[in-house]
């Protein structure tokens, strides 16, 4: 029960970061955006101006795997505060199965349509999304994912929270698990080399 508790404290944590982080590029001024005023072509990503204040009135959709699902219920309601928090408006759609990849493409596709400002997305594969989240960012929504990602060119930024527990799991714990993903055992800290013990010599 405490560590359901702690996963959905994390994924809370890891919402309101991404989507802090979402409003923060929102609200800079990019190299994209330079270029587009002055006539240029688009770079491929622009760097937002950190000194740049948030906007307000954004409105910042949530894309969960799966609507009514517990964990990620706690982990939206932490982006709920966030972005009202930041005079914003939020928005959460999603499926209702977590294996529901097309519904996921289709509630990209609605929310590029109804030219929000920000989507966090948990995606389900981190493929299936690409063409549509690529989409998004074409017509200057920014993308965050959280809790599972998609491919790097296919979002702005991805907050891993697993990716933290792991790195702060103890080393023994980190790289018994290695196995699991080759993502993980990346994260595992090095491993420390075993110590040889020889014994004593007698004369």
């Amino acid at each position: 029960m405490r560590r359901s508790t702690i996963r959905r404290t994390g994924a809370a944590v890891a919402a309101v970061t991404s989507l802090a982080l979402a409003l923060t590029a929102c609200g800079g001024t990019t190299k994209s955006d330079v270029k587009k005023e002055s006539g240029g072509a688009a770079a491929p990503a622009g760097a937002a101006d950190p000194d740049a204040p948030t906007k307000k009135g954004l409105t910042v959709g949530f894309l969960p795997k799966q609507v009514n699902n517990p964990y990620f219920t706690t982990a939206d309601k932490g982006g709920q505060k966030a972005v009202e928090s930041l005079g914003s408006t939020f928005k959460e759609v999603g499926p209702t199965s977590a294996t529901d990849t097309s519904g996921q493409v289709s509630y990209v596709n609605t929310l590029t349509q109804q030219q929000v400002d920000a989507i966090a997305v948990s995606a389900q594969d981190p493929g299936a999304l690409c063409t549509a989240l690529k989409q998004a960012m074409k017509n200057g929504i920014k993308v965050v994912t959280y809790d599972s990602d998609t491919t790097p060119g296919c979002r702005n930024v991805f907050i891993s929270q697993a990716g933290r527990r792991i790195s702060a799991a103890p080393r023994s714990s980190c790289w018994r698990n290695r196995s699991a993903t080759r993502a993980r055992s990346r994260s595992c800290p090095p491993r420390r080399p075993r110590r040889t013990r020889t014994s004593g010599s007698t004369t």
